[in-house]
């Protein structure tokens, strides 16, 4: 049954943010309309797993809001972009700075 693999997927999903110290989401031109994506974003929202958004676009020198969920835009979170050096400045740092500041702060690396 459909639903039961949903539930699987939920549980599963559920299972490991529980275990999740940060969460990096790869940004794309279709990530915000992925049902799946939105909820796993969702789940981690209300956990208050630090986030960072890594744009996978890059369509200029700043986060392409576009393409950002809405249930990310009130929430903290860093970004960056599918850089190497910076995604992992940005595992080693955006925890702790995610712990220290308020809602809707967005740090870029």
């Amino acid at each position: 049954m459909e639903t039961s693999n949903d539930d699987t997927i939920r549980r599963s999903l559920s299972e490991r943010l529980d275990n999740t110290k940060v969460m990096v989401f790869l940004m794309g031109t279709q990530s915000k309309f992925r049902d799946w994506i939105i909820w796993e974003l969702e789940a981690a929202i209300k956990r208050d797993i630090p986030i960072i958004v890594v744009d996978v676009v890059r369509a200029g020198n700043d986060l392409n809001m576009n393409l950002l969920p809405k249930c990310l835009i009130p929430y903290k979170f860093g970004h960056t972009f599918y850089e190497k050096d910076k995604i992992i400045a940005a595992l080693r740092d955006w925890p702790d700075r995610h712990a220290k500041i308020s809602l809707k702060h967005h740090w870029k690396y």
